[in-house]
């Protein structure tokens, strides 16, 4: 993206002179102070004048542009309302290329609204448009979303307690096998010294079964 800049005067930020940001989820264009009390001082409000934006403009609506937090937070708002709308799935369609085809679609209209390019305004209409007219749709397929989600958490959550409790019989046995060997070496050494005329019939069949001393 191109360096941010004020869209009256085109100066970047500085250490002084900071940034604002319209915090309007239609606008977010950025403007430097003198600019904005400029526009301000004559007005409450002014429409901005960022292209065809004219979303209005007022010293509540102002923030302090953080360019990173800024880009990171418009693109998860706008994610969630354009993919709210552009709800289709792969039984949508006729091929996985045409699904595809669909995402990139899909990622062009965010990436269009979030980079402010000239056709963000023509696409932030056909989200307002498409959230209006499929609202029933919407709200089903938020609601199908949130129940598959939700089941993919369950069968998560039931992997994960049997990966578990796998791994505690694993060393459980592993457990058990050591302490064999602990008395199988310990049986021996008393047999070696005199102090056990036999090792145990237990021991016996352990070491049998493989279990190394």
């Amino acid at each position: 993206m191109a360096p941010p800049t004020c869209c009256i005067c085109g100066s970047p930020p500085s250490a002084s002179s900071p940034l604002l940001a319209s915090t309007s989820l239609t606008c977010g264009h950025l403007f430097c102070p003198p600019c904005a009390d400029a526009q301000l001082s004559a007005a409450l409000s002014f429409p901005c004048p960022a292209g065809a934006c004219a979303a209005v403009i007022s010293r509540g609506s102002l923030a302090t542009f953080q360019a990173d937090d800024k880009y990171a937070d418009n693109d998860a708002t706008w994610r969630r309302r354009v993919k709210a709308v552009y709800n289709s799935r792969t039984p949508d369609f006729a091929s996985l290329r045409e699904y595809n085809d669909y995402l990139e679609e899909v990622e062009d209209v965010i990436f269009s609204i979030v980079s402010r390019s000239p056709s963000a305004r023509e696409k932030i209409g056909r989200v307002k448009e498409l959230e209006q007219s499929d609202a029933t749709k919407i709200t089903i397929r938020q609601s199908e979303r949130a129940e598959r989600e939700q089941r993919e958490k369950d069968e998560m959550a039931r992997e994960g307690a049997e990966r578990d409790r796998r791994r505690l019989e694993r060393a459980g046995r592993e457990e058990d096998e050591r302490n064999v060997r602990r008395r199988l070496r310990r049986e021996k050494q008393e047999l070696e010294l005199g102090d056990r005329d036999q090792i145990s019939e237990e021991m016996e069949r352990a070491e049998r079964e493989g279990v190394a001393a």
